[in-house]
């Protein structure tokens, strides 16, 4: 017999790892823990004790849980985008979702804890991120240049002209952004091999140094 007191425990389980475990099929018990509250779904088949929810709310964790849980929805992926920029003070506009680079398609999932959402990167453009360790919870995110590069790089294909208006409609707080920052941003700019990108690059530097 499935022990939700056993579960309250961990960050998160699946169907797939109760299944493993359980002599009986546990889909069941999953659909009565949903129905009395006892559980929150995270997306298909992912779930969390609503008991852990509670205790991380009164530790002042849930942000950290929430990147996170970003991190676990899908993988691999990393936090970038407006959500690190955000985080960052590059981005004068609160995101409405948690943003994620992933290797895998572009979707998004949505639950009680909020939104997430994740962009779909190539390979060799899946880098500049680390793990950092924030209360308890192991976080992937994208360093100050690769979350701006990754928006912008999502960015533009919304863009038809590149001009100096255009980049402060971005509502960019460049004076976040150091000089190491624009040579690491550079350095992913021409790895991606866009010449759009290279322009507006140019542009950034020109306001940051305005």
């Amino acid at each position: 017999m499935l022990n939700l007191n056993k579960l309250s425990s961990m960050p998160y389980f699946t169907l797939k790892s109760l299944s493993s475990i359980a002599e009986n099929n546990p889909l069941p018990t999953i659909k009565y823990w949903l129905k009395t509250q006892k559980i929150t779904g995270l997306k298909r088949g992912m779930y969390v004790a609503n008991s852990y929810l509670e205790k991380l709310s009164w530790q002042g964790k849930m942000d950290n849980y929430k990147e996170y849980l970003a991190n676990n929805l899908l993988t691999p992926s990393y936090i970038s985008f407006e959500y690190a920029l955000s985080l960052y003070s590059l981005l004068t506009e609160a995101p409405y979702s948690v943003t994620s680079a992933t290797l895998k398609t572009t979707r998004g999932f949505s639950n009680k804890l909020g939104s997430y959402y994740y962009y779909s990167l190539k390979p060799s453009l899946f880098i500049g991120y680390d793990r950092f360790a924030k209360n308890g919870f192991d976080i992937y995110l994208a360093s100050k240049a690769k979350a701006l590069f990754d928006y912008l790089y999502i960015k533009k294909r919304s863009i038809k002209t590149i001009n100096k208006d255009i980049i402060k409609e971005l509502r960019l707080n460049l004076t976040e952004l150091s000089d190491n920052d624009l040579v690491e941003l550079k350095g992913y700019v021409k790895l991606s091999g866009q010449s759009k990108l290279l322009k507006i690059y140019a542009l950034l530097s020109s306001l940051k140094n305005s």
